[in-house]
């Protein structure tokens, strides 16, 4: 019978899976052959948790749950980020052209044709896009960076999982 940990398999676990605890899981992960009681609890320990193991997987954590909050306000599809970034750099020539000329702006033309409207008007809009996007991705970026900091910090289980759960709860309110 698997034992799955949900922090760490997400949605992936099949209905008759035993879900354990993620102390359980993490000194699972450093024995040769586990043994389990009926309930998904280790019998034995024959070794110490690695703290490696559950710094990594809280490390890993914390830019899952980054990612979510991201996709809350970004779309996150594959070559989506090339198109944000080709965008981008069509804003940023738009403005700075003397006389530009909408051909020249393949991203931003094919939004103001599909749209009908004025190349102005898409250009502010993305600008505007852009602008929020940069505060609120700022912010995430900072609290993955300070959590990611805290757990390499950690010296033992408690206090990885702890600040763990603080980074992504503070991830979370954005």
């Amino acid at each position: 019978m698997a034992r799955y940990l949900s922090a760490v398999h997400g949605a992936d676990i099949p209905a008759d899976a035993v879900i354990v605890d993620e102390a359980t899981w993490l000194a699972s992960q450093e024995m040769d052959a586990p043994r389990f009681n009926a309930d998904g609890s280790l019998s034995e320990i024959v070794a110490p948790i690695n703290l490696e193991v559950a710094r990594d997987t809280a490390l890993a954590a914390i830019d899952q749950a980054a990612g979510a909050v991201r996709a809350r306000y970004i779309t996150v599809a594959p070559g989506q980020d090339l198109t944000y970034q080709r965008k981008s750099a069509e804003v940023a020539a738009w403005l700075a052209a003397a006389d530009p000329a909408p051909a020249d702006y393949p991203i931003l033309h094919a939004e103001a044709s599909a749209c009908a409207m004025p190349m102005a008007d898409v250009v502010a809009d993305a600008l505007a896009a852009e602008e929020a996007w940069t505060l609120v991705g700022a912010a995430i970026e900072g609290r993955r960076m300070a959590g990611k900091r805290a757990v390499r910090a950690a010296t033992d289980l408690p206090a990885i999982t702890a600040a763990r759960d603080a980074a992504i709860d503070a991830i979370n309110t954005l």
